[in-house]
Protein backbone atom coordinates (compact mmCIF):
# COMPACT_ATOMS: atom_id res chain seq x y z
CA UNK A 1 0.00 0.00 0.00
CA UNK A 2 1.39 3.53 -0.92
CA UNK A 3 2.09 5.74 2.02
CA UNK A 4 -1.21 8.31 3.00
CA UNK A 5 -0.57 11.76 1.69
CA UNK A 6 -2.57 13.70 4.97
CA UNK A 7 -1.98 17.36 3.25
CA UNK A 8 -5.02 17.00 0.92
CA UNK A 9 -8.45 17.05 1.10
CA UNK A 10 -9.39 17.85 4.70
CA UNK A 11 -11.91 20.39 4.08
CA UNK A 12 -13.86 17.87 1.70
CA UNK A 13 -17.39 18.13 3.21
CA UNK A 14 -19.59 15.40 2.87
CA UNK A 15 -21.70 15.47 -0.16
CA UNK A 16 -24.26 12.91 0.86
CA UNK A 17 -24.42 14.56 4.66
CA UNK A 18 -26.67 11.39 6.17
CA UNK A 19 -25.25 8.10 7.07
CA UNK A 20 -27.02 5.70 8.78
CA UNK A 21 -25.68 2.08 10.25
CA UNK A 22 -28.03 -0.73 10.86
CA UNK A 23 -26.11 -3.01 13.68
CA UNK A 24 -27.40 -6.39 14.64
CA UNK A 25 -27.25 -7.62 18.24
CA UNK A 26 -23.58 -6.74 18.43
CA UNK A 27 -21.53 -8.59 21.10
CA UNK A 28 -18.23 -6.83 20.92
CA UNK A 29 -16.09 -4.60 19.37
CA UNK A 30 -14.17 -5.50 16.29
CA UNK A 31 -12.24 -4.08 13.82
CA UNK A 32 -15.34 -3.36 11.39
CA UNK A 33 -16.94 -1.39 14.33
CA UNK A 34 -13.83 0.74 15.19
CA UNK A 35 -13.08 1.48 11.44
CA UNK A 36 -17.04 2.46 10.81
CA UNK A 37 -16.90 4.48 13.99
CA UNK A 38 -14.00 6.65 13.14
CA UNK A 39 -15.30 7.09 9.30
CA UNK A 40 -17.78 8.55 11.67
CA UNK A 41 -16.30 10.80 13.38
CA UNK A 42 -14.81 12.14 10.48
CA UNK A 43 -18.02 12.71 8.78
CA UNK A 44 -19.64 14.61 11.59
CA UNK A 45 -16.24 17.08 11.59
CA UNK A 46 -16.80 17.55 7.92
CA UNK A 47 -20.57 18.94 9.07
CA UNK A 48 -22.54 15.70 7.98
CA UNK A 49 -24.53 13.39 10.34
CA UNK A 50 -24.87 9.48 11.50
CA UNK A 51 -27.18 7.72 13.36
CA UNK A 52 -26.99 4.29 14.08
CA UNK A 53 -29.70 1.91 14.97
CA UNK A 54 -28.51 -1.43 17.22
CA UNK A 55 -29.92 -4.61 18.12
CA UNK A 56 -29.88 -4.08 22.11
CA UNK A 57 -32.06 -3.45 25.11
CA UNK A 58 -29.14 -1.69 27.05
CA UNK A 59 -27.22 1.39 25.93
CA UNK A 60 -24.31 0.46 28.41
CA UNK A 61 -22.47 -1.47 25.87
CA UNK A 62 -18.98 -0.93 24.31
CA UNK A 63 -20.52 -0.23 20.81
CA UNK A 64 -22.92 2.22 21.93
CA UNK A 65 -20.11 4.35 24.12
CA UNK A 66 -17.89 3.46 21.15
CA UNK A 67 -20.45 5.07 18.52
CA UNK A 68 -21.40 8.23 21.03
CA UNK A 69 -18.08 9.00 21.21
CA UNK A 70 -17.44 9.51 17.64
CA UNK A 71 -20.60 11.72 17.25
CA UNK A 72 -22.87 9.29 16.15
CA UNK A 73 -26.63 9.65 17.65
CA UNK A 74 -27.38 6.09 18.64
CA UNK A 75 -31.22 4.37 18.84
CA UNK A 76 -31.21 0.78 20.49
CA UNK A 77 -34.43 -1.20 20.19
CA UNK A 78 -35.12 -4.92 20.26
CA UNK A 79 -38.14 -4.33 18.79
CA UNK A 80 -38.80 -5.36 14.66
CA UNK A 81 -41.55 -2.62 14.24
CA UNK A 82 -38.97 0.69 15.48
CA UNK A 83 -35.81 -1.21 14.08
CA UNK A 84 -37.66 -1.49 10.42
CA UNK A 85 -39.43 2.13 11.16
CA UNK A 86 -36.03 3.92 12.34
CA UNK A 87 -34.24 2.19 8.69
CA UNK A 88 -37.64 3.51 6.69
CA UNK A 89 -37.56 6.66 8.08
CA UNK A 90 -33.97 7.01 6.68
CA UNK A 91 -35.30 7.93 3.22
CA UNK A 92 -32.36 9.48 1.38
CA UNK A 93 -29.65 8.24 3.81
CA UNK A 94 -27.02 6.24 2.70
CA UNK A 95 -27.04 2.76 4.49
CA UNK A 96 -24.36 0.32 5.90
CA UNK A 97 -25.25 -2.87 7.43
CA UNK A 98 -23.29 -4.52 9.72
CA UNK A 99 -24.50 -8.49 9.66
CA UNK A 100 -26.63 -9.87 7.52
CA UNK A 101 -29.82 -9.59 9.38
CA UNK A 102 -29.59 -5.98 9.82
CA UNK A 103 -28.76 -6.23 5.94
CA UNK A 104 -31.53 -8.25 5.03
CA UNK A 105 -34.07 -5.81 7.41
CA UNK A 106 -33.11 -2.44 4.83
CA UNK A 107 -32.78 -4.74 1.58
CA UNK A 108 -36.99 -5.46 2.36
CA UNK A 109 -37.37 -2.31 2.72
CA UNK A 110 -35.62 -1.17 -0.05
CA UNK A 111 -37.93 -4.07 -2.03
CA UNK A 112 -41.15 -2.68 -0.25
CA UNK A 113 -41.01 1.19 -0.21
CA UNK A 114 -39.37 4.08 -2.13
CA UNK A 115 -35.83 5.22 -1.39
CA UNK A 116 -33.34 7.84 -2.57
CA UNK A 117 -30.55 6.38 -0.71
CA UNK A 118 -28.21 3.86 -1.22
CA UNK A 119 -27.95 0.38 0.54
CA UNK A 120 -24.54 -0.58 1.35
CA UNK A 121 -23.60 -4.16 2.79
CA UNK A 122 -20.22 -4.03 5.21
CA UNK A 123 -18.35 -7.24 4.58
CA UNK A 124 -14.85 -7.23 5.91
CA UNK A 125 -14.53 -10.45 7.14
CA UNK A 126 -14.98 -13.72 5.04
CA UNK A 127 -18.03 -15.21 6.74
CA UNK A 128 -17.14 -17.41 9.56
CA UNK A 129 -19.50 -19.87 10.36
CA UNK A 130 -21.91 -18.58 7.58
CA UNK A 131 -23.43 -21.80 6.28
CA UNK A 132 -24.57 -21.94 2.78
CA UNK A 133 -28.20 -21.66 3.23
CA UNK A 134 -26.94 -17.89 4.52
CA UNK A 135 -25.04 -17.34 1.33
CA UNK A 136 -27.42 -18.25 -0.67
CA UNK A 137 -30.06 -15.81 0.84
CA UNK A 138 -27.35 -12.71 0.78
CA UNK A 139 -26.89 -13.94 -2.66
CA UNK A 140 -30.87 -14.05 -3.82
CA UNK A 141 -31.69 -11.09 -1.70
CA UNK A 142 -28.59 -8.77 -2.70
CA UNK A 143 -30.72 -7.69 -5.75
CA UNK A 144 -32.12 -5.00 -3.20
CA UNK A 145 -28.95 -3.72 -1.96
CA UNK A 146 -26.62 -1.45 -4.14
CA UNK A 147 -24.09 -3.46 -3.35
CA UNK A 148 -21.01 -4.61 -0.77
CA UNK A 149 -18.47 -2.26 0.72
CA UNK A 150 -15.65 -4.84 1.40
CA UNK A 151 -12.16 -3.58 2.89
CA UNK A 152 -9.50 -6.30 0.85
CA UNK A 153 -9.09 -8.26 -1.86
CA UNK A 154 -9.85 -11.13 0.31
CA UNK A 155 -13.14 -10.51 1.00
CA UNK A 156 -14.16 -9.20 -3.22
CA UNK A 157 -12.79 -12.55 -4.01
CA UNK A 158 -14.75 -14.64 -1.18
CA UNK A 159 -17.93 -13.18 -2.43
CA UNK A 160 -17.42 -13.30 -5.89
CA UNK A 161 -16.92 -17.52 -5.29
CA UNK A 162 -20.71 -16.94 -3.58
CA UNK A 163 -22.16 -15.43 -6.72
CA UNK A 164 -21.73 -11.83 -6.40
CA UNK A 165 -21.32 -9.61 -9.28
CA UNK A 166 -17.83 -7.55 -9.17
CA UNK A 167 -19.80 -4.35 -10.00
CA UNK A 168 -21.50 -4.25 -7.60
CA UNK A 169 -18.33 -4.87 -4.76
CA UNK A 170 -16.46 -1.88 -4.11
CA UNK A 171 -13.18 -2.34 -2.70
CA UNK A 172 -12.31 0.79 -0.12
CA UNK A 173 -9.04 -0.11 1.74
CA UNK A 174 -8.74 1.40 5.19
CA UNK A 175 -6.70 3.76 6.31
CA UNK A 176 -5.70 4.04 10.77
CA UNK A 177 -6.35 7.65 12.41
CA UNK A 178 -3.32 9.86 12.94
CA UNK A 179 -3.33 9.06 16.03
CA UNK A 180 -1.46 5.81 15.34
CA UNK A 181 1.18 7.73 13.51
CA UNK A 182 2.45 10.08 16.53
CA UNK A 183 5.88 9.20 17.88
CA UNK A 184 6.83 7.09 21.00
CA UNK A 185 9.64 6.28 23.43
CA UNK A 186 9.66 2.16 22.94
CA UNK A 187 10.79 1.33 25.94
CA UNK A 188 13.42 -2.21 24.99
CA UNK A 189 12.21 -4.56 27.14
CA UNK A 190 14.51 -7.85 28.45
CA UNK A 191 11.50 -9.77 28.51
CA UNK A 192 9.20 -9.18 25.37
CA UNK A 193 5.45 -8.67 25.88
CA UNK A 194 3.88 -11.10 23.56
CA UNK A 195 -0.16 -10.71 22.83
CA UNK A 196 -3.00 -12.03 21.37
CA UNK A 197 -5.69 -9.03 20.52
CA UNK A 198 -9.26 -9.89 19.58
CA UNK A 199 -12.78 -11.33 20.74
CA UNK A 200 -13.20 -14.07 21.60
CA UNK A 201 -14.90 -16.00 18.90
CA UNK A 202 -14.30 -19.09 17.15
CA UNK A 203 -12.47 -17.89 14.15
CA UNK A 204 -10.02 -16.13 16.19
CA UNK A 205 -8.47 -19.56 17.69
CA UNK A 206 -6.86 -17.80 20.63
CA UNK A 207 -6.95 -21.21 22.95
CA UNK A 208 -4.56 -22.60 20.16
CA UNK A 209 -2.56 -19.37 20.41
CA UNK A 210 -2.70 -19.36 23.72
CA UNK A 211 -2.09 -23.18 25.07
CA UNK A 212 1.06 -22.83 22.63
CA UNK A 213 2.43 -19.51 23.90
CA UNK A 214 2.29 -21.36 27.08
CA UNK A 215 4.91 -23.68 25.82
CA UNK A 216 7.72 -21.41 26.35
CA UNK A 217 9.90 -20.81 29.64
CA UNK A 218 8.25 -18.24 31.65
CA UNK A 219 11.67 -16.45 32.18
CA UNK A 220 11.44 -15.90 28.49
CA UNK A 221 8.37 -13.96 28.40
CA UNK A 222 5.44 -11.93 29.36
CA UNK A 223 2.05 -13.09 28.06
CA UNK A 224 -1.08 -10.92 27.63
CA UNK A 225 -4.75 -11.29 25.80
CA UNK A 226 -6.56 -8.36 25.37
CA UNK A 227 -10.21 -9.87 24.97
CA UNK A 228 -14.33 -9.10 25.14
CA UNK A 229 -14.59 -12.47 27.37
CA UNK A 230 -11.79 -13.87 29.20
CA UNK A 231 -13.70 -16.74 31.29
CA UNK A 232 -13.09 -19.58 28.77
CA UNK A 233 -9.56 -19.02 27.88
CA UNK A 234 -9.00 -18.91 32.10
CA UNK A 235 -10.43 -21.37 32.52
CA UNK A 236 -9.02 -23.36 29.92
CA UNK A 237 -5.37 -22.77 31.47
CA UNK A 238 -6.09 -22.31 34.95
CA UNK A 239 -3.48 -24.80 37.35
CA UNK A 240 -1.62 -25.80 33.65
CA UNK A 241 1.01 -23.44 33.46
CA UNK A 242 3.95 -21.46 35.72
CA UNK A 243 3.45 -18.37 33.22
CA UNK A 244 1.54 -15.90 34.66
CA UNK A 245 -1.19 -14.51 32.09
CA UNK A 246 -2.37 -11.11 32.09
CA UNK A 247 -6.10 -10.73 30.80
CA UNK A 248 -7.72 -7.84 29.59
CA UNK A 249 -11.30 -7.53 29.02
CA UNK A 250 -13.69 -5.20 27.20
CA UNK A 251 -10.71 -2.70 26.58
CA UNK A 252 -10.63 -0.39 24.04
CA UNK A 253 -6.77 -0.41 22.28
CA UNK A 254 -5.32 2.56 21.12
CA UNK A 255 -1.84 3.65 20.48
CA UNK A 256 -0.19 3.54 23.84
CA UNK A 257 -1.67 0.03 24.28
CA UNK A 258 0.26 -1.13 21.53
CA UNK A 259 3.65 0.67 22.59
CA UNK A 260 3.51 -1.84 25.26
CA UNK A 261 3.18 -4.80 23.13
CA UNK A 262 5.88 -6.13 21.54
CA UNK A 263 4.97 -9.45 19.55
CA UNK A 264 1.56 -9.40 18.43
CA UNK A 265 0.01 -13.46 18.17
CA UNK A 266 -3.07 -14.11 15.39
CA UNK A 267 -3.61 -16.94 15.39
CA UNK A 268 -7.22 -16.71 13.43
CA UNK A 269 -8.56 -19.35 11.18
CA UNK A 270 -10.04 -16.49 8.53
CA UNK A 271 -9.26 -13.21 8.59
CA UNK A 272 -9.68 -10.26 5.82
CA UNK A 273 -7.43 -7.47 6.71
CA UNK A 274 -6.77 -7.60 10.49
CA UNK A 275 -6.98 -4.54 11.83
CA UNK A 276 -4.97 -5.59 14.24
CA UNK A 277 -2.03 -6.30 12.55
CA UNK A 278 -2.69 -2.24 10.74
CA UNK A 279 -1.87 -1.51 13.91
CA UNK A 280 0.43 -3.01 15.66
CA UNK A 281 2.65 -1.95 11.90
CA UNK A 282 2.12 1.68 13.15
CA UNK A 283 3.69 1.22 16.56
CA UNK A 284 6.41 -1.08 15.53
CA UNK A 285 5.27 -4.37 16.97
CA UNK A 286 6.67 -7.88 15.55
CA UNK A 287 3.88 -10.31 14.22
CA UNK A 288 3.48 -13.24 14.25
CA UNK A 289 0.54 -14.59 11.99
CA UNK A 290 -1.32 -17.52 10.29
CA UNK A 291 -1.73 -17.45 6.88
CA UNK A 292 -5.19 -16.66 6.10
CA UNK A 293 -6.95 -13.40 3.99
CA UNK A 294 -4.74 -10.40 3.17
CA UNK A 295 -2.42 -11.16 6.98
CA UNK A 296 0.64 -12.07 4.79
CA UNK A 297 0.64 -9.38 2.63
CA UNK A 298 0.01 -7.02 5.42
CA UNK A 299 3.40 -7.56 7.73
CA UNK A 300 7.06 -7.37 6.46
CA UNK A 301 9.04 -10.62 6.82
CA UNK A 302 11.90 -9.29 7.81
CA UNK A 303 10.68 -8.10 11.20
CA UNK A 304 7.39 -11.01 11.45
CA UNK A 305 6.01 -14.39 10.47
CA UNK A 306 3.72 -15.92 8.73
CA UNK A 307 3.28 -19.35 9.72
CA UNK A 308 1.13 -21.94 7.48
CA UNK A 309 -1.23 -24.62 9.31
CA UNK A 310 -1.35 -25.06 13.10
CA UNK A 311 1.31 -27.52 14.00
CA UNK A 312 2.07 -25.91 17.40
CA UNK A 313 5.47 -26.57 16.98
CA UNK A 314 5.89 -24.54 14.24
CA UNK A 315 4.30 -21.31 15.51
CA UNK A 316 6.64 -22.41 18.72
CA UNK A 317 9.48 -21.83 16.65
CA UNK A 318 8.28 -18.31 14.88
CA UNK A 319 7.60 -17.77 18.48
CA UNK A 320 10.90 -17.83 19.75
CA UNK A 321 12.66 -16.74 16.21
CA UNK A 322 10.49 -13.51 17.52
CA UNK A 323 11.73 -13.05 20.90
CA UNK A 324 14.96 -13.86 19.41
CA UNK A 325 14.82 -10.96 17.12
CA UNK A 326 13.63 -8.87 19.89
CA UNK A 327 16.71 -8.96 22.11
CA UNK A 328 18.87 -7.82 19.02
CA UNK A 329 17.07 -5.80 17.01
CA UNK A 330 15.54 -2.07 17.45
CA UNK A 331 12.07 -1.76 17.15
CA UNK A 332 10.88 -0.49 13.90
CA UNK A 333 7.18 1.65 13.04
CA UNK A 334 5.82 1.33 9.51
CA UNK A 335 3.78 3.94 7.29
CA UNK A 336 3.50 1.42 4.77
CA UNK A 337 -0.04 0.94 5.69
CA UNK A 338 -1.48 3.79 5.14
CA UNK A 339 -3.93 4.42 2.01
CA UNK A 340 -4.03 6.89 -0.45
CA UNK A 341 -6.71 9.46 -0.75
CA UNK A 342 -9.18 9.92 2.13
CA UNK A 343 -11.67 7.11 3.15
CA UNK A 344 -14.72 9.00 3.92
CA UNK A 345 -14.19 10.73 0.40
CA UNK A 346 -13.84 7.53 -1.21
CA UNK A 347 -17.10 5.63 0.17
CA UNK A 348 -19.00 9.39 -0.26
CA UNK A 349 -18.07 8.88 -3.85
CA UNK A 350 -19.63 5.32 -4.16
CA UNK A 351 -22.88 6.08 -2.75
CA UNK A 352 -22.96 9.47 -4.59
CA UNK A 353 -22.73 7.49 -7.92
CA UNK A 354 -25.19 5.00 -5.87
CA UNK A 355 -27.70 7.65 -5.70
CA UNK A 356 -30.37 8.47 -7.82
Amino acid sequence: MAERDDSVRHDIRITTNDWVYALGAVTGVGGTETRMSEAARTVVRRGGRVRAVIWSASRDTSIVRMMEDAGVEVHTTQSVLSYLFFLGASRRAAIFTFGLRPSLAARLLRFSIRRHGSVLSLRNGLDAGWSAWMHRVDRLSSRWQDGYLVNSQAVRDHLIKWGAKPDNIFLVEGALSEEWFTPADHIKRSRPVMAMVGNDRPEKNQLFGLKTMLRLEPSSVAIRVYTDNATRLREAVDQHSSLVIDFIEQRRLGPSDFDDIDILVMPSLSESLPRAILEARARGCQIVTSNVGSSASMIDTATSSVVDGFEPSEWETAFRRAIERHRVARRVTSHMIRTTGDYVADIDRITRGLTP
